[in-house]
C-alpha cells in the first residue's frame, strides 16, 4: 500500500500545476468542444459508441485495440481486469502517438480519462509531452516521430487506491504537498504496461516513456476510466 501511495508523488500526467487562469479556461474550452461536438479541433470525426470513442484517423494498431476493447465490454460476464487493461492500452496508443495529431492542443487519449480530470490532464500534457510535439510540428512535421506500435500488459490487478478528499474518513501523509490530508481508499485496478514505437532513423524514440503504471476506477456508467498514470 505504501508503494501505491508513493507512486502518486511521481505522477507525470495527472498531477500538474496550472500556469494561469487563461490556460485553464482555454484548455477547458477545447476539451469541452472536442468531446461534445464529436470532432477534434481540425474537424476529424471522433467516432463514439455507448462506451468510449476513437478518432477516425487512429492508427491501425489502436483500431485493433479499440475493437478488442468493445468485444471485452460486451462479453458476458464482463471481466473488468481485461477491460481495464484494454482501456489503459488504448489510452497509451493515442496519447503517446504524435503522427496522427494536427496541433499542440490535439491531445490524444483524453476520452479514456475519468471525466472530472480531463481538463487537468489536457493542460498537463500541453506543458509536458505535447510541448515537444509542438516543436517538431513546427520544425519538419510529425511524420516519423512517435507512433506506438506494440503494448504489452505486464500485470493487472485489483487494488485499494487512496483518493484525497477533505471529507474523507482517513488521514495519510501526502508526500506531494508535505502534509497530512484526509481521504478514503477506493476500489481500483492497476495495470502495468510496456510499449514500443514504430522504428525510425530520423527520430530518437528512446528518450520518451515506454512503460507506465495506470490506475483506473469505475465512472458513473460503471466503465473503467484512467485516474492516474505514473512512470518510474
Amino acid at each position: 500500500m505504501r508503494t501505491e501511495i508513493n507512486q502518486q508523488k511521481k505522477a507525470l500526467i495527472l498531477i500538474g500545476s496550472i500556469s494561469s487562469l487563461i490556460i485553464l479556461l482555454v484548455g477547458g474550452f477545447y476539451v469541452y468542444k472536442t468531446w461534445t461536438s464529436n470532432t477534434d479541433i481540425d474537424q476529424t470525426n471522433i467516432v463514439k459508441d455507448d462506451y468510449y470513442s476513437i478518432r477516425n484517423n487512429a492508427t491501425d494498431y489502436q483500431k485493433e485495440l479499440y475493437a478488442a476493447l468493445k468485444e471485452a465490454i460486451e462479453t458476458s460476464p464482463r471481466n473488468d481486469l481485461d477491460v481495464s487493461a484494454l482501456v489503459a492500452q488504448n489510452f497509451v496508443a493515442d496519447f503517446y502517438t504524435w503522427t496522427n495529431k494536427f496541433r499542440m492542443n490535439d491531445v490524444g487519449g483524453i476520452q479514456f480519462i475519468i471525466e472530472s480530470m480531463q481538463v487537468n490532464v489536457y493542460q498537463s500534457a500541453q506543458v509536458n509531452l505535447y510541448q515537444d510535439l509542438y516543436y517538431y510540428l513546427n520544425n519538419g512535421g510529425l511524420s516519423g516521430t512517435l507512433e506506438v506500435s506494440d503494448i504489452s500488459v505486464v500485470s493487472k490487478e485489483a487494488i485499494d487506491f487512496f483518493v484525497f478528499d477533505d471529507e474523507g474518513a482517513e488521514e495519510i501523509y501526502d508526500e506531494v504537498t508535505g502534509r497530512y490530508r484526509d481521504g478514503d481508499y477506493h476500489d481500483a485496478i492497476e495495470v502495468v504496461l510496456n510499449w514500443s514505437y514504430v522504428s525510425t532513423n530520423s527520430f530518437d524514440t528512446s528518450v520518451y516513456d515506454q512503460s507506465a503504471t495506470v490506475i483506473l476506477m469505475m465512472n458513473e456508467k460503471n466503465l473503467p476510466m484512467v485516474v492516474e498514470v505514473t512512470h518510474e
